[in-house]
């Protein structure tokens, strides 16, 4: 009598070293790929993480360098007020983000 496969359901793949150190510290996901991170608190402050680099700067346009590309923020008395090789904070009254490849 010939036996029949039964399908089981496929196992999780593990995960890789960094995808597994941002779920163990429940990190944003692509934090660790290389990407830029950019978080927002409200329209007056953008942190950006991963930051290469400044384009462009003026009162109305800032433009950043990313690694993979750019990010550009639009906007009223906008000022740089952290730079770091790692960071950047841009603050002021933010219109628009516009991202660059």
């Amino acid at each position: 009598m010939a036996r029949k496969k039964i399908n089981q359901p496929a196992q999780p793949r593990p995960a890789s070293g960094l995808n597994f150190l941002e779920d163990m510290l429940e990190l944003p996901a692509g934090l660790t790929s290389g990407m830029a991170h950019i978080g927002l608190m409200g329209n007056r402050e953008a942190i950006v993480d991963g930051c290469r680099g400044i384009l462009e700067y003026g009162d109305s346009v800032v433009r950043l360098n990313t690694g993979r590309g750019a990010v550009k923020f639009t906007g009223r008395e906008l000022n740089i007020r952290s730079l770091t090789p790692e960071q950047a904070i841009v603050e002021g009254f933010i219109i628009a983000v516009e991202f660059e490849t």
